[in-house]
């Protein structure tokens, strides 16, 4: 592929280690998609999925991040709970910032985004959820953990559901 493009030396898919310290108990939630609204699953799923996963050890702790763009969805699943658990940091990192933080999860699960790669190249483990995107050519590229979940119906995100996701994150954790 690097021949593809040009370069004569080979693409290193080593994850860029930033010194971080992954903290046990924090989960990496990126609900949003600023570039495509069809990759976006729908806040309930997050809320659902966030609430599954809260049954299962009361303390992690959920950090939602995106962009401005994505604060809309962000604010929108975070005010769905009144517990200091679930952060809403969506529009308030710049991209250091945001992948120091994202360096720091166990685990960072969503959408097929920028920060979802940016957290596999640090490499943070990474769910990714699929729909319209075609996962063979839009994949996380690091050499780092990845689950790769394709919704049932490509064109639509929203037909995975969020039982399916939370079993497939369970059998990891």
């Amino acid at each position: 592929m690097a021949r593809h493009f040009g370069l004569k030396e080979i693409v290193s898919r080593d994850p860029v280690e930033l010194g971080a310290n992954r903290q046990k108990w924090k989960i990496g939630i990126v609900p949003g998609s600023s570039n495509s609204p069809l990759k976006r699953w729908a806040p309930e799923n997050w809320v659902f999925l966030i609430k599954q996963l809260s049954t299962i050890d009361e303390g992690l702790d959920f950090h939602l991040y995106g962009t401005n763009q994505d604060k809309v969805i962000a604010d929108e699943v975070s005010s769905s709970f009144d517990s200091t658990s679930v952060r809403n940091h969506a529009g308030k990192t710049d991209l250091s910032q945001l992948a120091e933080e994202l360096s720091s999860c166990r685990l960072v699960i969503g959408n097929d985004t920028g920060s979802v790669h940016l957290a596999n190249m640090v490499g943070t483990p990474v769910i990714v959820l699929f729909g319209p995107t075609n996962l063979s050519r839009t994949k996380p590229f690091f050499n780092s953990n990845k689950v790769l979940i394709e919704s049932p119906e490509s064109h639509d995100i929203n037909s995975l559901e969020p039982e399916v996701v939370f079993r497939r994150i369970i059998s990891i954790l």
